[in-house]
């Protein structure tokens, strides 16, 4: 598990489960995920904050999520890689961005 897992506390699932409400905020979980995705470079948090940023439809969010994205890509995660890979191919008409993008699906298939 990485140390993404162990953000969602055990706490929360354990509410959850009962119908409770957990003791941590929305926010501040996200806050510890970003913290994890910046300072501990873990993919799983960097993918989440892609996915976060990406659903959020705030402005210049998208180029935020693709950030986050690219770092757990290079990093090795295979969600972020396939994300990453068809937003890039899918938003531009320059053939060496989508051939970048469509590379990167390929290897996250592999």
């Amino acid at each position: 598990m990485s140390t993404f897992g162990s953000a969602l506390s055990a706490d929360a699932i354990a509410s959850a489960s009962k119908g409770e409400q957990p003791k941590v905020t929305l926010q501040e979980t996200i806050n510890k995920i970003k913290d994890l995705a910046d300072s501990k470079n873990d993919k799983d948090a960097q993918f989440a904050m892609g996915l976060f940023l990406q659903q959020s439809n705030q402005q210049g969010a998208l180029d935020q999520a693709l950030a986050y994205y690219k770092k757990a890509a290079d990093n090795g995660q295979l969600q972020a890689m396939n994300n990453w890979g068809f937003i890039v191919a899918a938003s531009t008409q320059d053939a060496a961005k989508v051939k970048e993008g469509v590379a990167s699906i390929k290897t996250a298939s592999d």
